[in-house]
């Protein structure tokens, strides 16, 4: 489970302070204990996905939309958060609240195996 600190909060709310989906997100995350997967379950349930809780092979719905959106990320991804949150909500079929955490989550995981795990499937 990844959960964020405090401070890591207060950081993301800097950099995404212009964008009110991603300000709710990081409330969701707050209310959630300060955990990423349990916010996206919330969220996309309230989003009205109801087969959220459906997560395949043992994976959160936070990584399962992580593995979806896996393209974007490996060919986006530049260390910004901002970024590819921006990327993700313009590219992706899910809300910009979901978009906000999976960007975070890029940024907490090591993009750099993620992608060549893609690489070496091809």
């Amino acid at each position: 489970m990844t959960v964020l600190t405090s401070e890591e909060i207060a950081q993301y709310r800097s950099q995404l302070a212009d964008y009110p989906d991603a300000l709710a997100a990081l409330d969701e995350v707050e209310a959630c204990d300060n955990s990423l997967e349990d916010a996206a379950e919330v969220l996309a349930l309230e989003s009205g996905d109801t087969k959220s809780t459906l997560a395949k092979s043992g994976q959160s719905y936070l990584d399962e939309l992580t593995e979806k959106a896996r393209e974007v990320i490996c060919s986006k991804y530049t260390g910004d958060v901002l970024e590819l949150f921006k990327d993700l909500r313009d590219f992706m079929p899910f809300p910009g609240n979901l978009a906000t955490l999976v960007a975070i989550n890029v940024t907490k995981i090591a993009v750099d195996k993620f992608c060549e795990s893609s690489e070496s499937e091809a």
